[in-house]
Formats: C-alpha cells, structure tokens, sequence
C-alpha cells in the first residue's frame, strides 16, 4: 500500500486453528504439536511458500495473545471508521 501513497497501512491475512472452550490442555496440546509438526513437513513448506504463504505455528498462549492484539486494532480502526455491526 505503501507504492500506493498510504503509509503506514498494514493489513494481512492469517489462518489458524481453534478448539471449543473447556477443551483439555493435554488436547489442545496434543493438536497443536500434530499441526507443527505438518506445518513443517517439505512438501507443505513448499506449497505453502508456493501460495505466498508464511508459516508461524504459534502455541496456544502465543496465539491467544495474537488474537486479542488483532480484536484491539480492529477494534480501533471500526470505531474511528465509525463503523457498525447491524
């Protein structure tokens, strides 16, 4: 957006994998463990890299704490866009 004339816009998009409230630690540990280890196998390195993609298997604590920074600056953004849900 930059070579556009807007500085300073950042916007990106992301995937991520979500388990239902109240699932065990042991669980959620297990399934983002499984996903790691997929994330890194090559040839899903290469499709991936292949899609424009980067790949970050946050933990579970890093990405909740990813998710509330993301809700925060959106948040910001629709209030000073005055922007609603209806």
């Amino acid at each position: 957006m930059h070579e556009a004339g807007v500085p300073g816009y950042e916007s990106f998009s992301w995937g991520g994998v979500m388990a239902p409230a109240g699932t065990p630690g042991p669980i959620v540990g297990r399934l983002h463990a499984e996903f790691a280890r997929i994330l890194r196998l090559p040839d899903i390195q290469e499709k991936l890299s292949g899609l424009g993609a980067t790949v970050s298997a946050l933990g579970p604590a890093e990405f909740s704490a990813f998710l509330q920074a993301e809700i925060r600056k959106w948040d910001a953004v629709a209030k000073r866009a005055n922007i609603r849900l209806e």
